[in-house]
C-alpha cells in the first residue's frame, strides 16, 4: 500500500444543495455513519448558483444553466478546498448518493481501491457508475473512457496534483462530461 499510515486518512465531502429534502435527508443518514469508523465527513451546502457564470464556445445550449455549472463548482471546490496534504483518499458524494452495502464493506473497498488506484496511477474513480466505455479490468475494476456518474467519486493523493492542474486549466462542462474529456484517453478513470 502507498499510504503512510497503517489506514488511510479518508475525507469525505458531501455536496448538498437542499439540505431540508427529503433525499438529502437520506443521503446524509446513509454516509454520515461512516465518522464512527473513522472518516472526516464534511459536507459542503452549496446553494444554487446565482448570477452570471463562466460561458465558451465548447458548452452545449442546453449545458448552460447555472445548476449544471454549480454542480461542477462543487465538485471543483469540495477537490480545491480540501484535499489537504494530510489526506490520502478524497471521497466527494452528492447529494442523492446512499451505501446500498454495509459502511463497513464500503470502507474496506475504498481502502483496497485507494491502494489499486496508487499503483494503477488512477487519477479517480466513480464508485458505483455504470461502467459504460470499459477498456480493461484491472484487480476487480474496469479502466474506462467514460464517467457516467458522479454521485461517489474517489481521489487518490498520489494522483492530486494532475486533477488539481485539470481543475486549473481545463474550461468547465457538465462534470461527467468534463471528467470523461480531460481523462477518457489516459486509462486513468475506473
Amino acid at each position: 500500500m502507498y499510504f503512510k499510515r497503517k489506514v488511510p486518512n479518508i475525507k469525505l465531502v458531501h455536496l448538498l444543495s437542499c439540505p431540508e429534502d427529503e433525499r438529502e435527508q437520506a443521503s446524509v443518514a446513509s454516509l454520515k455513519p461512516l465518522e464512527e469508523l473513522g472518516v472526516q465527513y464534511i459536507q459542503h451546502v452549496n446553494f444554487p448558483h446565482e448570477g452570471e457564470f463562466p460561458v465558451h464556445d465548447n458548452l452545449l445550449e442546453i449545458h448552460k444553466k447555472s445548476r449544471v455549472f454549480g454542480c461542477f463548482a462543487a465538485h471543483q471546490k469540495a477537490f480545491m478546498e480540501e484535499f489537504s496534504d494530510d489526506v490520502d483518499l478524497l471521497l466527494v458524494c452528492e447529494c442523492d448518493c446512499t451505501l446500498l452495502v454495509s459502511h463497513k464493506r464500503f470502507l474496506n473497498a475504498v481502502v483496497r481501491f485507494g491502494a489499486l488506484m496508487s499503483s494503477k496511477e488512477i487519477v479517480t474513480i466513480s464508485i458505483g457508475a455504470l461502467g459504460l466505455g470499459k477498456v480493461a479490468p484491472t484487480e476487480g475494476l474496469y479502466l474506462s473512457q467514460i464517467v457516467t456518474g458522479t454521485q461517489c467519486m474517489l481521489y487518490c493523493k498520489t494522483e492530486k496534483e494532475i486533477m488539481r492542474e485539470m481543475f486549473d486549466t481545463v474550461p468547465w462542462k457538465p462534470f461527467d462530461i468534463w471528467l470523461t474529456e480531460v481523462l477518457g484517453n489516459t486509462n486513468q478513470i475506473a
